[in-house]
């Protein structure tokens, strides 16, 4: 078992390294994207899974991605980091205590929306790293919460954004999606669910949690028994019910602890005990979770690393396309002459017209080209010099207005280049045509 254990974490800490380094949009990873309406208790979820207070500036919260990677260590171990990081990520305080993590988060956040306007959806990743004795191997990415209309101050766009985002999780077959659903709300009409039907229809890779039971009127908890059950839509990975804390609770600001077991008070009740303990409660779904992630991984690692292998290798050819690394002046210069002496070798047979030393299609023939633009270019210059065109001069005056101290009789050879210079005053344009100057 302790080996198991050890090579899940092993396999587990490489998936977070690779989405670390921003690859998922080259690499698909397993992954528990966790998806909900704002304010509809995922907040709560996270801190009981992750047993710190996260910061209640809740307009922040739907803005970005937030991943929690849990891992089993011998003592206590907090860091959080921006991905990709960003000016002061170095200046992040590293928490020495699970109530100073909160604090660090909040100045995170505030580097993360450090040059945008209002409440804008950026794709950056907030990572908040756990580590210590009570914790499960287990990484959760938190998405933005769906809203539905755009409050003041909000990107007139966020709603939309928020659709997307979390659209780039949902959609990937290794996505785990743990859909977050108020039990006082209704189940049929709830936009978490649509969106589970539109991904995932035949509802093999999602695990639904019902919040807030505490809040269903009095008389109606039936209601959820039924959706527990799977008869309102079935889902292979099931259903799992959690109690929130109240509005008092978060006024008095009661531990996780304390909340953990106000919430099994809560579940020794009827009808709540009916429900299979395994079924009910943060500690159950903590280790339901962790189990579902490790099956997950166990089944897609393999095909990852060979994903990886097959792109290096993609990689690799593509590098060795492009030759030899250029470090020196003398390296650059040998390869423009090698490359300047290949394309002349190459180009040689086709501009002398040895095209049977080439396979290449007619339209390359060079050396043809050339002959028939020439052959254009002659009749074009013979046409100035027609006899209808030579008619046309007006030799004698030419002769008379070019008279000079020629003998009587003679002719000085002024009049000759005059006439000539008329004739061929039109063959400088067709020249340049033919030659593609301008």
């Amino acid at each position: 078992m302790t080996l198991i254990k050890s090579t899940n974490q092993a396999a587990l800490d490489k998936i977070d390294e690779i989405r670390k380094l921003g690859l998922t949009a080259h690499i698909s990873l397993p992954q528990i994207a966790v998806i909900g309406d704002q304010s509809r208790g995922k907040s709560s979820l996270l801190e009981y899974l992750s047993k710190i207070t996260f910061p209640k500036d809740i307009e922040m919260c739907t803005t970005f991605a937030t991943q929690v990677v849990m891992r089993t260590a011998s003592k206590f171990h907090a860091n959080v980091s921006l991905s990709p990081e960003r000016d002061g990520c170095t200046k992040l305080k590293v928490p020495k205590k699970p109530n100073e993590v909160s604090d660090v988060i909040s100045h995170a956040k505030t580097l993360l929306m450090q040059g945008t306007t209002g409440a804008t959806v950026v794709k950056d990743i907030l990572t908040i790293e756990l580590s210590g004795p009570e914790y499960p191997m287990l990484t959760l990415v938190d998405l933005p919460g769906y809203v539905h209309t755009r409050s003041t101050g909000q990107a007139v766009t966020i709603v939309q954004d928020i659709e997307n985002i979390a659209e780039t999780y949902i959609a990937n077959d290794k996505t785990i999606v743990l859909a977050v659903i108020p039990a006082n709300k209704d189940f049929e009409t709830n936009v978490v669910m649509q969106k589970v039907e539109k991904h995932d229809p035949m509802g093999k890779r999602t695990i639904c949690v019902i919040t807030k039971p505490d809040l269903m009127d009095s008389g109606t908890e039936h209601k959820i028994v039924e959706v527990m059950s799977g008869r309102k839509m079935e889902l292979e990975l099931g259903y799992h019910l959690i109690r929130n804390r109240s509005y008092d609770d978060c006024q008095a600001d009661i531990s996780v602890e304390l909340a953990c077991q106000k919430e099994k008070t809560f579940f020794d009740k009827k009808p709540w005990n009916d429900i299979p303990s395994n079924n009910q409660g943060v500690e159950s779904l903590r280790s339901k979770l962790q189990d579902i992630l490790y099956d997950l991984v166990d089944e897609e690692f393999p095909k990852i690393k060979l994903e990886i292998r097959n792109k290096l290798a993609k990689c690799n050819e593509e590098l060795d396309v492009l030759g030899p690394t250029l470090d020196t002046e003398h390296a650059r210069r040998a390869l423009l002459v090698a490359n300047t002496n290949k394309f002349v070798d190459t180009v040689r047979p086709l501009i002398e017209g040895h095209y049977s030393l080439l396979e290449y299609p007619y339209e390359h023939y060079i050396r043809a080209k050339i002959q028939g633009l020439n052959e254009t270019f002659s009749a074009t210059i013979l046409k100035t010099v027609s006899e209808d065109e030579i008619s046309k001069l007006d030799i004698e005056g030419t002769i008379s207005k070019s008279r000079g101290r020629e003998l009587p009789g003679f002719l000085q050879h002024e009049p000759f280049v005059a006439l000539v210079r008329e004739t061929i005053a039109e063959w400088n344009k067709i020249t340049k045509a033919h030659f593609g100057m301008r």
